[in-house]
């Protein structure tokens, strides 16, 4: 259920052409009031929304995250999302919907996954970047189109820079947390090992593990296997390509343990998680 207090969109294209790297149906401002509770179980495209102001809830289903002003939460094909706004509560966003080829793979750069959140240190600049967004958007102006992808790419490293990159005043030990995790982001699908964020973060594999219990709640590998199951899960559903191919790039030397590691989560074998996207596209 919305509750919308105001609505200001500008659509570029409802039928974009998903071969491009990127590609940007709409950006809109919105503000969604006290009790919104807007939950669906998948969404044909990736959408990013930025909060500007207010405050929410956003739920990818295994994970909760409180939204403030300069938040930005993210969601697309093949995972449910809700938002919920307390009787108190209420948002002003502003959402961009995009696709492409490039598209979930700049999310996974971006917060590791392309249905999740992120707090970034740097909120007025990542506000700032999201109402220049919607600006241009509007404006009508010629090549609209190809700045808001820029400015998108912009606003999507800013996120980024301001949640992995360590603030100022933060411990040695949560600065080489953001160090092993930022070199991971960076280079996820080249790497087939762990071992490589710790050397290049100049701390011990046992030692970053503790960090990664500590700062994130979970292991290296299992943030490393997220990475690469997220892009693979976009691969599939974007592209014809073969799973063995599929695998190989990601750095699996064995297809049957790239498919057992996606199915456990992921929720399905990669090819039913193909098929159960081509089929939800075509109903």
């Amino acid at each position: 259920m919305f509750n919308m207090l105001l609505k200001d969109t500008a659509y570029f294209s409802t039928l974009p052409d998903r071969t491009v790297n990127c590609a940007i149906l709409r950006v809109a401002h919105e503000v969604w009031g006290p009790t919104t509770h807007a939950r669906r179980e998948d969404f044909h495209i990736q959408s990013m929304s930025v909060v500007v102001d207010g405050a929410g809830s956003f739920s990818n289903g295994r994970r909760e995250w409180r939204l403030g002003a300069g938040s930005a939460f993210f969601f697309g094909p093949g995972f449910p999302h809700e938002v919920i706004c307390g009787p108190r509560e209420q948002i002003e966003i502003v959402i961009t919907d995009f696709t492409g080829r490039q598209a979930s793979p700049m999310v996974v750069e971006c917060v590791g996954a392309t249905s999740a959140a992120a707090s970034p240190g740097n909120a007025p600049l990542v506000i700032a970047g999201a109402r220049q967004l919607f600006e241009v958007a509007r404006s009508n102006q010629p090549f609209a189109h190809d700045t808001c992808v820029h400015l998108l790419r912009a606003l999507l490293l800013t996120i980024r820079g301001g949640a992995s990159a360590a603030p100022a005043g933060t411990s040695a030990a949560e600065a080489s947390f953001h160090a092993c995790r930022g070199y991971m982001d960076a280079h996820f699908t080249s790497m087939k090992s762990t071992g490589r964020a710790a050397d290049a973060a100049h701390v011990s594999h046992a030692y970053m593990c503790r960090l990664f219990a500590r700062f994130a709640r979970t292991t290296p590998q299992t943030y490393l296997a997220r990475l690469k199951m997220n892009h693979a899960a976009h691969l599939l559903i974007t592209s014809a390509q073969a799973v063995k191919k599929i695998s190989s790039q990601l750095g699996f030397a064995d297809q049957y343990a790239f498919s057992k590691c996606f199915k456990r989560l992921m929720g399905a074998s990669p090819r039913t998680y193909r098929e159960r996207y081509v089929a939800a596209r075509e109903a």
